[in-house]
C-alpha cells in the first residue's frame, strides 16, 4: 500500500471523516506509546529511522520516499463485502469491520506522514455547510 502525496498522482481523495478517523487512530496509538504504553508488536527498543538510498527511509516495515513524496508499507485485503467502518487496521484491531489490515505500527506510518509534513485536520468538526470541502491535508491513495 502506498499513500502519495502529490497531486501529480492518480486519484485526489480528501482527508474527510474516513481519513481522519485513520489519523486519529494513528495518533492515539503514537500517543499511547509515548506515554508508555506498549502496543502488541513493539519491540524492547525503539527502531532507527535507516536511509536505505538518497532521500529514501524505513522505519520498521514502513517505508518514506521523500523524492515522490510517498510512505508505503504493506497491507491485505482483510475483506471485500459487508459494511467498512475503517479503512485499515492492524491485525489485532476490528479486522471485522475494516478493509484492509496490516502488521506495521500505526506509529510508524504516522511518523512517515508528519516527516512528508502532513498535518491532519486537527479537528473532528465538519464544516456547516455540506458544499464545503472537508477539513485536512488532500492526499492520494494507490493501493497494489
Amino acid at each position: 500500500m502506498r499513500l502519495l502525496t502529490t497531486p501529480a498522482q492518480r486519484r485526489v481523495l480528501p482527508l474527510g471523516a474516513l481519513g481522519l478517523g485513520i489519523l486519529f487512530a494513528i495518533a492515539l496509538a503514537g500517543m499511547e506509546l509515548m506515554a508508555g504504553g506498549e502496543s502488541p508488536a513493539s519491540s524492547a527498543t525503539n527502531q532507527p529511522l535507516k536511509q536505505i538510498g538518497p532521500g529514501i527511509f524505513e522505519l520498521g516495515k514502513v517505508r518514506l520516499d521523500k523524492g515522490r513524496r510517498a510512505v508505503s508499507f504493506p497491507a491485505a485485503l482483510n475483506m471485500n463485502d459487508g459494511p467498512v467502518e475503517y479503512l485499515i487496521v492492524t491485525t489485532s484491531g476490528k479486522t471485522h469491520e475494516s478493509l484492509l489490515r496490516t502488521d506495521v505500527e500505526p506509529y510508524h506510518i504516522h511518523l512517515a506522514m508528519l516527516l512528508l509534513g502532513a498535518t491532519g485536520a486537527g479537528t473532528n468538526s465538519f464544516p456547516e455547510d455540506s458544499a464545503k470541502p472537508l477539513p485536512g491535508d488532500t492526499i492520494d491513495l494507490e493501493l497494489s
